[in-house]
């Protein structure tokens, strides 16, 4: 069987003008892609919804390493 790599912890949306909640995350195997969604809202309040936003990170299996690409939105 197959065993998942363990990744560092790592924070990609970062609170402060902006709040982000219920975030998700995607791992396409065949593409070694991760790709990381969020609501970007305006507060922590479920009234303040904006945007959806995504990030897309490479795996490098060789390094057990993520590098992230800067936040994209998906919808308006």
């Amino acid at each position: 069987m197959a065993t998942c790599p363990v990744l560092q912890k790592e924070t990609l949306f970062r609170t402060g003008v902006h709040a982000y909640r219920i975030p998700a995350l995607l791992y396409l195997k065949k593409q070694k892609t991760l790709l990381a969604f969020a609501e970007k809202r305006a507060s922590k309040t479920d009234e303040h919804a904006e945007l959806i936003v995504l990030r897309r990170g490479s795996y490098n299996e060789a390094t057990n390493r993520v590098k992230w690409q800067p936040e994209e939105v998906v919808t308006q």
